[in-house]
C-alpha cells in the first residue's frame, strides 16, 4: 500500500467562548456563506423550529450561545443562520462507520474509538482540526467536517472522547421531529467538557435531544459507552469489550419507538452492509484490537462497491469518506488520515 503522508491544518483560538467563536467566524467567513447557500433551505416554519429549539433550557445553553453569537458575528450572519449548522441532517455526516473497544477487547486494556466520517463529495474541501483554549472549558481539540459545524468529534484534557453516527436518516427526513430539544453539536460540545462516561452520561440524561444519534465515548479511566438516541430519548450500553456501528439503532426499545426500518442495502443507505461488517471485524479481532487493527477496520473494503466501510468517490456514491479517524483517552491522542485512509497515513496530534 503506497500510502501518502498526512497534512491536516490546525487551528487554534484562545479566550472567551465567544472571543473564540468570533475568532473562528473570522477566518471562516466565505466558507460558512458558501455551506449556509447550499447546504441550508429551510422554510419559515423550521427556522421558527431551530429558533425554539435554541430557547430551550439546558446546562450549556448560555456558553453555546456565547460561542454560535461569536460565530455569527465574526462571519456576519445572524445568530439562526449559525445555530442551525448545530443540528444533524443537513450537514456532510451521512453514512458513517464507528468502533468503539476498552479492556478485555483491546491489546493493552486500554480504550480506542474511532470512525469513518463519510459525506457527500463536496464536502471534502472543507474539515479541520480546532484548538480551544477557552476560559472555563477544558483545553479540547475537535474536528469540524464543514465550516460553522463543530464540534463533530473531539477529544479534551481529561481523555473524555467522542465519535458518533447518525441515526437520522434510517428513521425520519431532515428537520421532520416533532419535539423541541437541544441540537446534536451543541450536546457533542457539551459532553466534551466532562471529565469522564459518568459526568457525559448524566449530562445527555437531563438535556432533551432533538435528533437522532448513535454517539461512542471514551475516557481515560478506560470507560467506553454507546449511546443511541431520538428525540428526548436516549438508551445508554456499556462496551462489552468492543462494539461497532454503522447508522442503523440497535437498542430494541428505541427500534420500537422510533418506528426504525432497515431497509436492504443500496447506495443511498448503506448501513445494513457496513454494520454487518464491522461487527464481523469486532468479533474477530476481539481481545486484540489496537491501534493497527482500528485502521485496517478504517481502511476495510471488503463488500459490493459502494456498501464498504472505507467508501471510495469512484464507486458511484454521491459519499465518500472525508477523513478517518480514532482517539486514544489515557494518551490524550487524536489519530487522522486525510481523506480516503487507504490513501494516507494517520497522523497524531495530542491535545
Amino acid at each position: 500500500m503506497n500510502l501518502q503522508e498526512t497534512r491536516f491544518r490546525v487551528s487554534t483560538y484562545r479566550g472567551s467562548l465567544r472571543d473564540c467563536g468570533q475568532a473562528y467566524g473570522e477566518q471562516h467567513a466565505e466558507s460558512i456563506g458558501i455551506t449556509l447557500g447550499p447546504e441550508v433551505k429551510l422554510k419559515k416554519g423550521q427556522w421558527t423550529y431551530v429558533e425554539r429549539c435554541m430557547g430551550v433550557p439546558w446546562r450549556h445553553k448560555r456558553a453555546l450561545d456565547d460561542l454560535i453569537r461569536g460565530i455569527a458575528a465574526g462571519s456576519g450572519r445572524s445568530f439562526l443562520e449559525i445555530a442551525c449548522l448545530f443540528f444533524d441532517g443537513h450537514g456532510s455526516l451521512r453514512n458513517c462507520t464507528a468502533v468503539a473497544a476498552t479492556r478485555q477487547g483491546t491489546m493493552d486494556g486500554k480504550p480506542i474509538i474511532g470512525m469513518n466520517w463519510d459525506g457527500v463529495v463536496r464536502a471534502y474541501p472543507w474539515s479541520g482540526l480546532l484548538r480551544l483554549d477557552a476560559k472555563g472549558w477544558p483545553r479540547t481539540l475537535v474536528y469540524a467536517s464543514q465550516p460553522g459545524q463543530f464540534p463533530g468529534a473531539g477529544i479534551n484534557e481529561h481523555g473524555m472522547s467522542l465519535v458518533w453516527t447518525t441515526a437520522a436518516r434510517s428513521i425520519r427526513r431532515r428537520f421532520k421531529w416533532p419535539r423541541l430539544g437541544v441540537p446534536t453539536y451543541c450536546l457533542i460540545a457539551g459532553i466534551l467538557t466532562c471529565r469522564d462516561c459518568r459526568e457525559a452520561l448524566s449530562l445527555l440524561k437531563e438535556a432533551p435531544n432533538s435528533d437522532g444519534f448513535i454517539f461512542f465515548l471514551a475516557d481515560a479511566q478506560g470507560n467506553a459507552w454507546v449511546v443511541e438516541g431520538i428525540p428526548h430519548r436516549i438508551d445508554s450500553i456499556e462496551c462489552p469489550g468492543a462494539i461497532g456501528r454503522a447508522n442503523h439503532l440497535e437498542s430494541p426499545d428505541l427500534v420500537r419507538l422510533s418506528g426504525q426500518r432497515v431497509p436492504p442495502s443500496t447506495l443511498a443507505n448503506n448501513t445494513a452492509a457496513r454494520g454487518k461488517r464491522i461487527q464481523q471485524l469486532v468479533r474477530k479481532h476481539y481481545g486484540r484490537i489496537d491501534r493497527s487493527v482500528v485502521e485496517a477496520m478504517l481502511r476495510d473494503t471488503v463488500g459490493k462497491a459502494g456498501h464498504t466501510i472505507c467508501r471510495n468517490w469512484s464507486d458511484g456514491d454521491a459519499c465518500m469518506t472525508i477523513d478517518s479517524f480514532y482517539l486514544l483517552p489515557v494518551q490524550r491522542q487524536f489519530w487522522i488520515a486525510r481523506g480516503l485512509p487507504t490513501r494516507h497515513t494517520f497522523e497524531c496530534h495530542s491535545v
